[in-house]
């Protein structure tokens, strides 16, 4: 169904309003101030995890509706028809410079779940509350695998960097990788790695494999029967394979960067493979999970740049660069204080807007009252300025009002607090 941008910012009073009471920011804080100073993404990145999540479903009817493009030209063409959610959303990702991955697509298993064979990894020592030196761990696992010993072992590990994601499987005689996207996580790298072993020891002789890995999260998934995740239930329906043609397969956990032969060529390879192969086809599925962080971030760059360009914004000279802002153990009174004081906007500098007032003036100096003022500038204030501020100087002997509201001058007990305090302005805030 297509909805007009106008329908679409009768919402936005009331989340703003949402925003406001959340931080605390005054009534008249800038709309484009008050997302920044709560790192608000959210809208955004949601409409496009939507758009990803539909796709994984690629025969359902929503899917079939929002990937439609059989109108595209007409509403190029028309601009006050209203737009459908799909065109919004490919619109939106083309602006923002986000890239149309095919998606895994999650598929009724070719078996039923009730014939899936149970999956019990051998996890050594991995109860015991504190990890063992690497020597005692190396030699702890190598006891254990020689329990193993009637099976073929088979080691697989995965690799993310900033060169890409890849995977290794070693076995005794020969190993194998392969590089995938770089927007899929560690997780998929060793699922795809377990993966791809599985595709391999249907084509050899031997009846019973251990398989090694040194994830805890892929083994874990591979206990759960009622997992989504696509390589999940693709590992399952190759177990339930591999048992009707007499393969044994076993799996277990191996210790990482202990010294394990195994494990560290299966690791090797995997590196190797990011850094020597050719980066995979942009076609490579991906599951639709792991494009969240890769969509935040995009969505965040794309923000960054349009603040970038804001000018004649008080929140803009302090705070240049988009990202959460950590406090610990603050009160609200004072989180609400440190909003507005980074806005620029608060009750006794903005408060004659509610009251259709004049503006305000500072009673010393005789000029427009304002949050650079009473914190760096006011000379009345200078005194307790100097005690509490004086590491926040610049080089020319003025303060730096950046340097004062950063998070490490904010904190309880710091001086900025207690500034605020002494010159009696928290409750004026």
């Amino acid at each position: 169904m297509g909805v007009r941008c106008t329908l679409l910012r009768v919402l936005d009073p009331v989340y703003h309003a949402g925003v406001h009471l959340t931080t605390g920011a005054f009534k008249s804080s800038p709309i484009p101030s008050l997302l920044v100073d709560a790192n608000d993404l959210r809208r955004q990145s949601l409409m496009v995890r939507c758009w990803h999540r539909l796709h994984r479903l690629s025969d359902s009817l929503p899917c079939l509706v929002v990937s439609s493009d059989i109108m595209s030209q007409y509403y190029l063409l028309h601009s006050r028809t209203p737009w459908p959610f799909g065109f919004r959303v490919r619109k939106a990702m083309e602006e923002m410079g986000i890239d149309d991955f095919q998606i895994c697509l999650v598929k009724v298993p070719r078996v039923a779940p009730w014939l899936f064979s149970e999956v019990f990894p051998c996890t050594c020592f991995t109860d015991k509350k504190e990890s063992p030196p690497p020597p005692v761990a190396r030699s702890l696992f190598l006891e254990h695998a020689f329990t193993h010993r009637e099976s073929l072992p088979v080691y697989t590990d995965g690799s993310k960097s900033d060169a890409g994601v890849g995977f290794g499987v070693f076995f005794p005689d020969f190993c194998l990788g392969g590089r995938l996207p770089s927007v899929m996580s560690i997780f998929t790298a060793e699922l795809s790695a377990i993966l791809y072993a599985l595709q391999v020891i249907f084509t050899l002789p031997q009846p019973s494999f251990t398989i090694f890995s040194d994830s805890c999260s892929a083994l874990h998934a591979l206990c759960n029967f009622i997992s989504s995740h696509p390589l999940v239930l693709a590992i399952f329906e190759w177990l339930v394979l591999l048992g009707r043609r007499g393969r044994k397969v076993t799996f277990c956990w191996v210790p990482p960067h202990v010294g394990v032969d195994g494990n560290e060529r299966a690791d090797g390879l995997a590196k190797a493979t990011v850094s020597n192969s050719r980066p995979p086809a942009r076609r490579h599925p991906v599951p639709a999970v792991d494009l969240r962080p890769y969509i935040d971030a995009t969505v965040r760059s794309c923000w960054q740049d349009r603040w970038d360009a804001v000018r004649a914004n008080k929140l803009r000279d302090i705070r240049q660069h988009l990202g959460l802002l950590s406090y610990s153990g603050l009160f609200r009174r004072w989180e609400t204080a440190l909003v507005r004081l980074r806005i620029g906007h608060k009750l006794l500098t903005h408060g004659f807007l509610m009251e259709r007032a004049h503006p305000p003036y500072c009673d010393d100096c005789l000029v427009p009252l304002t949050v650079r003022h009473l914190i760096v500038e006011c000379p009345s204030l200078g005194d307790l300025r100097r005690r509490h501020l004086s590491e926040y100087r610049e080089g020319d002997g003025s303060y730096s009002l950046s340097q004062v509201l950063r998070e490490e001058a904010c904190g309880v007990g710091g001086n900025t607090l207690s500034y605020v305090e002494e010159a009696g302005l928290l409750h004026k805030l």
